[in-house]
Protein backbone atom coordinates (compact mmCIF):
# COMPACT_ATOMS: atom_id res chain seq x y z
CA UNK A 1 0.00 0.00 0.00
CA UNK A 2 1.27 3.49 -0.86
CA UNK A 3 1.57 6.12 1.86
CA UNK A 4 -1.63 7.84 0.06
CA UNK A 5 -3.96 4.86 0.91
CA UNK A 6 -2.88 4.71 4.06
CA UNK A 7 -3.72 8.50 4.49
CA UNK A 8 -7.60 7.96 2.98
CA UNK A 9 -7.47 4.80 5.67
CA UNK A 10 -6.95 6.67 7.82
CA UNK A 11 -9.57 9.42 7.05
CA UNK A 12 -12.54 6.90 6.56
CA UNK A 13 -11.66 5.44 9.67
CA UNK A 14 -12.07 8.65 11.81
CA UNK A 15 -15.19 9.61 9.90
CA UNK A 16 -16.35 5.85 11.10
CA UNK A 17 -16.01 6.52 14.72
CA UNK A 18 -17.32 10.34 14.50
CA UNK A 19 -20.33 8.73 12.77
CA UNK A 20 -20.45 6.49 15.23
CA UNK A 21 -20.66 8.54 18.30
CA UNK A 22 -23.67 10.47 16.60
CA UNK A 23 -25.36 7.09 15.51
CA UNK A 24 -24.64 6.49 19.55
CA UNK A 25 -26.56 9.20 20.63
CA UNK A 26 -29.54 8.29 22.53
CA UNK A 27 -32.69 9.72 24.64
CA UNK A 28 -30.87 9.71 27.74
CA UNK A 29 -27.88 11.63 25.88
CA UNK A 30 -30.87 13.73 25.07
CA UNK A 31 -32.30 13.93 28.50
CA UNK A 32 -32.10 17.05 30.54
CA UNK A 33 -29.58 16.36 33.27
CA UNK A 34 -30.57 16.67 37.16
CA UNK A 35 -28.65 19.66 38.12
CA UNK A 36 -28.73 23.29 37.48
CA UNK A 37 -27.08 23.84 34.05
CA UNK A 38 -27.66 25.69 30.74
CA UNK A 39 -28.88 23.86 27.51
CA UNK A 40 -29.27 26.15 24.38
CA UNK A 41 -30.81 23.64 21.79
CA UNK A 42 -32.34 23.58 18.67
CA UNK A 43 -36.12 23.44 18.59
CA UNK A 44 -36.92 24.79 15.05
CA UNK A 45 -37.15 25.14 12.10
CA UNK A 46 -39.97 27.27 10.88
CA UNK A 47 -41.46 28.49 7.22
CA UNK A 48 -43.00 31.87 6.82
CA UNK A 49 -44.40 33.57 3.52
CA UNK A 50 -42.97 37.02 3.15
CA UNK A 51 -44.87 38.07 -0.19
CA UNK A 52 -47.00 35.94 -2.69
CA UNK A 53 -45.62 37.24 -5.64
CA UNK A 54 -47.69 34.36 -8.11
CA UNK A 55 -50.32 31.56 -7.44
CA UNK A 56 -47.22 29.58 -7.18
CA UNK A 57 -44.32 32.01 -6.35
CA UNK A 58 -43.51 34.03 -3.25
CA UNK A 59 -40.85 35.18 -0.70
CA UNK A 60 -40.55 33.06 2.19
CA UNK A 61 -38.39 33.38 4.89
CA UNK A 62 -36.70 30.10 7.14
CA UNK A 63 -35.77 30.61 10.93
CA UNK A 64 -34.19 28.53 12.84
CA UNK A 65 -34.89 28.68 16.81
CA UNK A 66 -32.43 28.02 19.61
CA UNK A 67 -34.24 28.13 23.42
CA UNK A 68 -32.24 27.99 26.25
CA UNK A 69 -33.78 24.50 27.93
CA UNK A 70 -31.56 24.98 30.61
CA UNK A 71 -32.55 26.11 34.30
CA UNK A 72 -29.24 28.75 34.38
CA UNK A 73 -28.44 31.03 31.62
CA UNK A 74 -25.69 30.96 29.11
CA UNK A 75 -23.40 33.43 28.77
CA UNK A 76 -19.98 32.94 27.06
CA UNK A 77 -17.65 35.49 24.95
CA UNK A 78 -18.41 36.54 21.42
CA UNK A 79 -17.31 34.05 18.84
CA UNK A 80 -17.13 31.56 21.01
CA UNK A 81 -20.53 29.88 19.72
CA UNK A 82 -22.77 30.68 16.91
CA UNK A 83 -26.14 29.63 14.80
CA UNK A 84 -25.69 28.56 11.49
CA UNK A 85 -28.39 27.62 9.10
CA UNK A 86 -27.48 25.82 6.13
CA UNK A 87 -29.69 25.18 2.78
CA UNK A 88 -28.35 21.16 1.94
CA UNK A 89 -24.70 22.36 2.15
CA UNK A 90 -24.82 25.81 1.70
CA UNK A 91 -24.19 28.09 5.06
CA UNK A 92 -26.65 30.88 4.02
CA UNK A 93 -27.08 32.50 7.30
CA UNK A 94 -24.98 32.66 10.91
CA UNK A 95 -26.28 34.35 14.06
CA UNK A 96 -23.62 34.89 16.76
CA UNK A 97 -24.79 35.33 20.02
CA UNK A 98 -23.50 36.00 23.38
CA UNK A 99 -26.14 35.15 26.65
CA UNK A 100 -29.57 33.53 26.24
CA UNK A 101 -31.07 33.56 29.71
CA UNK A 102 -33.57 30.36 30.90
CA UNK A 103 -36.15 29.65 28.74
CA UNK A 104 -35.29 33.06 26.16
CA UNK A 105 -34.88 32.33 22.67
CA UNK A 106 -32.84 33.37 19.45
CA UNK A 107 -32.96 32.67 15.97
CA UNK A 108 -31.73 33.07 12.64
CA UNK A 109 -33.68 33.45 9.41
CA UNK A 110 -32.76 33.84 5.54
CA UNK A 111 -34.96 35.20 3.05
CA UNK A 112 -35.28 33.80 -0.61
CA UNK A 113 -37.49 33.40 -3.14
CA UNK A 114 -39.29 30.04 -3.88
CA UNK A 115 -41.50 28.21 -6.58
CA UNK A 116 -43.78 25.69 -5.59
CA UNK A 117 -44.35 24.93 -9.28
CA UNK A 118 -41.25 24.37 -9.51
CA UNK A 119 -40.45 22.31 -6.12
CA UNK A 120 -43.31 19.61 -6.98
CA UNK A 121 -41.64 18.95 -10.15
CA UNK A 122 -38.30 18.32 -8.15
CA UNK A 123 -37.62 15.02 -6.79
CA UNK A 124 -35.36 16.95 -4.42
CA UNK A 125 -36.13 20.10 -3.07
CA UNK A 126 -33.28 21.83 -0.20
CA UNK A 127 -33.04 20.61 3.49
CA UNK A 128 -32.49 23.32 6.03
CA UNK A 129 -30.42 22.96 8.72
CA UNK A 130 -29.82 24.46 12.09
CA UNK A 131 -26.99 23.76 14.23
CA UNK A 132 -25.17 25.30 16.95
CA UNK A 133 -21.44 25.74 16.73
CA UNK A 134 -19.18 26.33 19.49
CA UNK A 135 -15.88 27.22 19.67
CA UNK A 136 -14.07 23.87 20.79
CA UNK A 137 -12.22 25.08 23.73
CA UNK A 138 -15.89 25.92 25.30
CA UNK A 139 -15.59 23.20 27.38
CA UNK A 140 -12.40 23.87 28.93
CA UNK A 141 -12.05 27.32 29.76
CA UNK A 142 -13.12 27.39 33.10
CA UNK A 143 -16.71 29.18 32.32
CA UNK A 144 -19.22 26.35 33.16
CA UNK A 145 -21.89 28.85 32.75
CA UNK A 146 -21.27 28.65 28.66
CA UNK A 147 -21.04 24.45 28.96
CA UNK A 148 -23.64 23.03 26.94
CA UNK A 149 -25.02 19.93 29.61
CA UNK A 150 -26.95 18.39 26.80
CA UNK A 151 -24.98 18.43 23.53
CA UNK A 152 -27.33 16.16 21.70
CA UNK A 153 -30.30 18.63 21.07
CA UNK A 154 -28.15 21.21 18.75
CA UNK A 155 -28.80 20.52 15.66
CA UNK A 156 -32.53 20.25 13.80
CA UNK A 157 -33.18 19.52 10.09
CA UNK A 158 -36.71 19.66 7.90
CA UNK A 159 -37.19 19.29 4.58
CA UNK A 160 -38.31 22.21 2.42
CA UNK A 161 -41.36 20.29 0.66
CA UNK A 162 -42.86 21.81 3.72
CA UNK A 163 -42.75 25.21 2.15
CA UNK A 164 -45.03 24.23 -0.62
CA UNK A 165 -48.04 23.88 1.89
CA UNK A 166 -47.46 27.60 2.15
CA UNK A 167 -49.12 27.77 -1.13
CA UNK A 168 -52.16 26.16 -0.74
Amino acid sequence: MTRKSYSKIATLAAAAAVLSTVVAATPAALAAPDRACANPAVVKIKFRMIERLTPSKGKIRIFGVVQNRGTMKFVSRWGQQELHLYEDARLVKVKKFRRIDAGQSIRVSHARTWNAAAARRKKRVPVYRAIIVYDPDIYIDSNPRNDDCVSGDNRLSRNGRAINRLFR
